[in-house]
């Protein structure tokens, strides 16, 4: 199921093989400056949606990788719980900031990251191949 929403939500989704090796390693896998983890938003025995993440030791900062929602149950909060999670664990783990990149025609994930906080801060050129990223950031 996962990979169908990877499949669904992205032009240039991530391999099955990640997903495998993620939940192989149980969601949380030994990177080379801290950690990555993978949680999944299961109701009703459906999943919703996934987020990946790394945990940075070396620069005291979170990364969100990859964040998606099934279709049919986006904008009812699902994102916003994910990312929460996330925030959540970080914080927790005496972690100082996160940051992500987002297409930048990807209007409703900026509208989730601003309602969570996060600001843009700035953009990397040709980041998605055929569309730059917006870069956002959050201190806690």
């Amino acid at each position: 199921m996962v990979i169908e929403i990877e499949n669904n939500c992205f032009s240039e989704p991530w391999h099955e093989d990640v997903f495998v090796a993620m939940a192989a390693w149980r969601g949380d896998i030994p990177s080379r400056h801290g950690r990555v983890r993978f949680d999944v938003f299961v109701r009703n025995g459906e999943i919703h949606g996934y987020v990946v993440w790394e945990k940075d030791s070396r620069l005291g900062e979170g990364h969100i990788l990859n964040l998606a929602v099934k279709n049919q149950h986006r904008r009812k909060g699902v994102g916003l719980l994910l990312v929460k999670h996330v925030f959540d664990d970080l914080s927790k783990g005496g972690f100082e900031t996160c940051r992500l990149e987002v297409r930048e025609s990807n209007f409703g994930a900026q509208r989730l990251y601003e309602k969570m906080g996060m600001r843009a801060c700035g953009r990397t050129g040709g980041y998605y191949g055929d569309e730059d990223a917006l870069v956002y950031s959050i201190r806690f």
